[in-house]
């Protein structure tokens, strides 16, 4: 993967980052308190930002099962959804179905933040980081103030409807973005178990038998190194008792 496409999904990932959060900071609070709600109330909505500091207590099971990006997409499908359902429900009296729902929002950017800084720390080569660290740094700050304050602004003349209906299209269309961009993954974005660090075909002894293991990146090594690999394994298992 060069720089300039590493760059690419960086500013796209870590936008995506910074917006839910700007939407918790900024656009919630507002939200309710012009729906009627309390400010003990309001107070309590500080819970919110839970998940982004226990995060680190389910980020193993991103390591373990499926991608980086299909977690990313998972996650912005869910918040999508869950800002389209937002304005359906009764925001001057917040029952538990719309607290359920605030928390699964939070939830899902926090999950998404695991994924996306997995694929950073992934896909920075030697001498990269500096660009890296400055540009998702940047872009995060952008995504919370568009997620935020710059949104505050649509509220008159849209209302609040088509406001979450906007976050939600948001959400929607970088969830899309990351399937048609599913055939660009690199190697990086695949959980820990499943990257492959060999160069060459390695051949395993395995009950007796012969079991061919072709782990190949771009770069692979001459394929006579396998050939050769396949003769010794085959002469072990024909030696063997």
């Amino acid at each position: 993967m060069t720089l300039r496409k590493k760059l690419f999904w960086i500013s796209v990932f870590y936008f995506a980052q910074g917006m839910p959060f700007g939407v918790v900071l900024d656009v919630l609070p507002v939200y309710f308190r012009q729906n009627g709600v309390s400010l003990s109330e309001i107070g309590w909505m500080g819970a919110l930002t839970l998940p982004w500091t226990i995060k680190v207590f389910w980020s193993p099971i991103l390591d373990r099962y499926w991608e980086r990006r299909t977690w990313v997409t998972i996650c912005c499908f869910a918040m999508a959804l869950i800002m389209f359902t937002i304005p359906l429900l009764d925001a001057s009296h917040p029952d538990l179905i719309l607290w359920t729902l605030l928390i699964a929002f939070t939830v899902s950017s926090a999950t998404q933040d695991i994924a996306i800084d997995a694929f950073s720390i992934g896909v920075a080569a030697k001498g990269e980081e500096g660009k890296i660290n400055s540009l998702r740094a940047g872009l995060y700050r952008v995504g919370v103030i568009v997620g935020g304050g710059a949104t505050m602004y649509l509220v008159a003349p849209l209302g609040w409807t088509w406001v979450f209906l906007g976050l939600a299209l948001v959400a929607d269309a970088h969830q899309e973005r990351q399937e048609r961009g599913r055939d660009e993954t690199p190697a990086e974005s695949l959980p820990h178990r499943d990257r492959v660090e060999v160069r060459s075909s390695q051949v395993e002894l395995r009950d007796g038998g012969v079991t061919e293991v072709r782990q190949r990146l771009s770069d692979a090594e001459d394929p006579q190194s396998l050939e050769n690999a396949e003769a010794g394994g085959e002469k072990a298992s024909e030696d063997g008792p």
